[in-house]
């Protein structure tokens, strides 16, 4: 069986000294060779073994193996893609709390123009001796606040009832002076079809 020579990158284990050898591929032995610089006798490794960086090569070796440049790669786009969803959950769980903070205040809102309107309907109650039945009636006894939807669903001589909801919030409020003034528990706002 003939064989051939091969020429790769090595490095002398001694003296550190980088060169290329020639195996001879047709022993069976492990590969040997001699540093030119240290006289050196040693087992050649194999090219991925050798730090090729020396020769201006890509880099190989069983460290740069493990951290190569696409490795390095996909775990800086791994590192940033979980940084990424950290602040993407972080922003999301604050625009959350804020949207219920948002519509907690929308939804006192509601309520206190409900009270507002009850007051008003008092003062005209006590000028008319009746509850207006609609809002442009008590327009000398309270301004309407912007977003806040007021709707008086009765009135009559003895008492009136109303709804009253922010215009971004999913709650309304129902005022009954039947029912001791504005209920506490909020009614989801029925969706137009």
């Amino acid at each position: 069986m003939t064989g051939h020579k091969v020429s790769k990158n090595t490095i002398c284990p001694k003296c550190q000294t980088a060169f290329r050898a020639e195996d001879d591929t047709q022993s069976g032995d492990a590969p040997m060779a001699v540093c030119p610089k240290c006289k050196h006798v040693f087992f050649t490794k194999e090219p991925e073994d050798i730090d090729a960086e020396v020769f201006g090569e890509e880099e190989k070796g069983p460290i740069a193996d493990i951290w190569s440049k696409r490795t390095q790669h996909k775990r800086y786009l791994t590192l940033l893609l979980v940084l990424f969803l950290v602040v993407v959950g972080y922003q999301v769980s604050e625009y959350l709390l804020n949207q219920n903070l948002l519509n907690e205040t929308r939804d006192r809102a509601a309520q206190a123009m409900l009270k507002t309107v009850a007051k008003a309907q008092e003062a005209y109650y006590a000028a008319t001796g009746a509850y207006a039945a609609a809002l442009p009636d008590l327009k000398e006894y309270f301004k309407p606040a912007r977003d806040i939807v007021i709707d008086i669903t009765r009135a009559n001589a003895k008492s009136w009832a109303g709804v009253a909801y922010h215009a971004k919030s999913p709650n309304a409020y129902i005022y009954d002076s039947d029912q001791g003034g504005v209920q506490p528990d909020p009614v989801p706002i029925p969706k137009a079809e």
